[in-house]
């Protein structure tokens, strides 16, 4: 994933600093690529933070039962 955007990054690097040109599909393939990866960063995320869930509800649970 990190080598995809890395090689989208390059290739606006390039646009902005050289003014190298952009055909059509290399700027739809940018879009896409950065894109899938904010949607990737997402889904981890949130997969990440469901698993430590289950965790803190227990932490929160016992704290309440020595009360």
């Amino acid at each position: 994933m990190i080598g995809h955007l890395k090689f989208c990054m390059t290739l606006v690097g390039g646009y902005l600093l050289f003014h190298d040109p952009i055909q059509p599909f290399q700027f739809l393939g940018i879009c896409c690529t950065v894109a899938g990866v904010i949607a990737y960063t997402h889904i981890k995320r949130e997969e990440m933070r469901r698993k430590s869930l289950p965790t803190q509800l227990v932490s929160v649970n016992s704290s309440y039962s020595k009360n």
